[in-house]
Protein backbone atom coordinates (compact mmCIF):
# COMPACT_ATOMS: atom_id res chain seq x y z
CA UNK A 1 0.00 0.00 0.00
CA UNK A 2 1.18 3.68 -0.85
CA UNK A 3 1.21 6.36 1.48
CA UNK A 4 -1.52 8.09 -0.78
CA UNK A 5 -4.02 5.68 0.38
CA UNK A 6 -3.81 6.69 3.94
CA UNK A 7 -4.28 9.75 4.22
CA UNK A 8 -8.09 11.59 4.22
CA UNK A 9 -8.80 13.18 1.27
CA UNK A 10 -9.32 16.98 1.28
CA UNK A 11 -12.85 18.20 0.88
CA UNK A 12 -13.56 19.64 -2.38
CA UNK A 13 -14.05 23.39 -2.43
CA UNK A 14 -17.32 24.98 -2.60
CA UNK A 15 -19.12 26.61 -5.37
CA UNK A 16 -19.24 30.30 -4.93
CA UNK A 17 -22.78 31.29 -3.48
CA UNK A 18 -23.23 27.58 -2.32
CA UNK A 19 -24.36 27.11 1.36
CA UNK A 20 -22.10 25.02 3.86
CA UNK A 21 -22.66 21.61 3.89
CA UNK A 22 -23.85 20.69 7.21
CA UNK A 23 -23.65 17.26 8.93
CA UNK A 24 -26.49 15.94 11.37
CA UNK A 25 -25.45 14.61 14.81
CA UNK A 26 -28.20 13.51 16.53
CA UNK A 27 -32.36 13.83 16.32
CA UNK A 28 -31.99 14.85 19.56
CA UNK A 29 -35.04 11.89 20.41
CA UNK A 30 -32.98 10.71 22.97
CA UNK A 31 -33.16 13.91 24.84
CA UNK A 32 -36.74 14.44 24.18
CA UNK A 33 -37.87 11.10 25.54
CA UNK A 34 -35.59 12.09 28.65
CA UNK A 35 -37.30 15.25 29.40
CA UNK A 36 -41.03 13.47 29.09
CA UNK A 37 -39.10 10.65 31.43
CA UNK A 38 -39.00 13.27 33.45
CA UNK A 39 -41.68 15.14 33.43
CA UNK A 40 -43.84 11.86 33.47
CA UNK A 41 -41.83 11.34 36.90
CA UNK A 42 -42.74 14.77 38.49
CA UNK A 43 -46.64 14.36 37.65
CA UNK A 44 -46.77 11.10 38.96
CA UNK A 45 -44.90 12.38 42.34
CA UNK A 46 -47.44 15.91 42.01
CA UNK A 47 -50.47 13.02 42.44
CA UNK A 48 -49.38 11.01 44.77
CA UNK A 49 -48.85 14.14 47.08
CA UNK A 50 -52.11 16.13 46.02
CA UNK A 51 -54.86 13.49 46.72
CA UNK A 52 -56.73 15.50 49.36
CA UNK A 53 -60.31 15.93 48.23
CA UNK A 54 -61.43 19.34 47.66
CA UNK A 55 -65.19 20.56 47.12
CA UNK A 56 -65.90 21.35 43.52
CA UNK A 57 -69.31 22.90 42.55
CA UNK A 58 -69.41 23.92 38.81
CA UNK A 59 -72.44 23.35 36.39
CA UNK A 60 -73.14 19.63 36.57
CA UNK A 61 -69.90 18.68 38.39
CA UNK A 62 -70.73 18.73 41.93
CA UNK A 63 -68.72 16.65 44.51
CA UNK A 64 -65.05 16.32 46.24
CA UNK A 65 -62.28 15.03 43.68
CA UNK A 66 -58.49 15.13 44.07
CA UNK A 67 -56.77 18.35 43.92
CA UNK A 68 -54.24 16.52 41.84
CA UNK A 69 -57.10 15.93 39.01
CA UNK A 70 -58.68 19.33 39.53
CA UNK A 71 -55.40 21.52 38.94
CA UNK A 72 -54.70 19.21 35.94
CA UNK A 73 -57.81 19.45 34.81
CA UNK A 74 -57.78 23.49 34.76
CA UNK A 75 -54.62 23.72 33.34
CA UNK A 76 -55.37 20.98 30.41
CA UNK A 77 -58.60 23.44 29.45
CA UNK A 78 -56.63 26.50 29.45
CA UNK A 79 -53.79 24.98 27.52
CA UNK A 80 -56.45 24.28 24.71
CA UNK A 81 -57.93 27.58 24.99
CA UNK A 82 -54.52 29.36 24.85
CA UNK A 83 -53.67 26.81 21.70
CA UNK A 84 -57.03 28.09 20.38
CA UNK A 85 -56.68 31.47 20.60
CA UNK A 86 -52.99 30.81 18.76
CA UNK A 87 -54.78 28.72 16.11
CA UNK A 88 -56.93 31.66 14.80
CA UNK A 89 -54.01 34.22 15.40
CA UNK A 90 -51.93 31.98 12.97
CA UNK A 91 -54.72 32.00 10.80
CA UNK A 92 -55.49 35.34 10.32
CA UNK A 93 -51.67 36.26 10.21
CA UNK A 94 -51.30 34.18 7.15
CA UNK A 95 -54.45 35.60 5.62
CA UNK A 96 -53.08 39.24 6.14
CA UNK A 97 -49.42 37.68 4.22
CA UNK A 98 -51.28 35.65 1.38
CA UNK A 99 -53.42 39.66 1.01
CA UNK A 100 -50.08 41.36 0.95
CA UNK A 101 -48.07 39.09 -1.74
CA UNK A 102 -51.32 39.29 -3.70
CA UNK A 103 -51.82 42.87 -3.70
CA UNK A 104 -47.55 43.31 -4.40
CA UNK A 105 -48.06 40.78 -7.54
CA UNK A 106 -50.89 42.79 -8.43
CA UNK A 107 -49.06 45.83 -8.32
CA UNK A 108 -46.12 44.80 -9.78
CA UNK A 109 -47.99 43.26 -12.80
CA UNK A 110 -49.35 46.39 -13.19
Amino acid sequence: MSDDSMTTPEPAEEAPGSAPETTAEGSGVAWGAGILLLALALLIVFAIQNTDPVPVEFLWLDGEYPLSLVILITVAIVVLVVELFEVIKRRRRRKTLAERQELKRFRESS
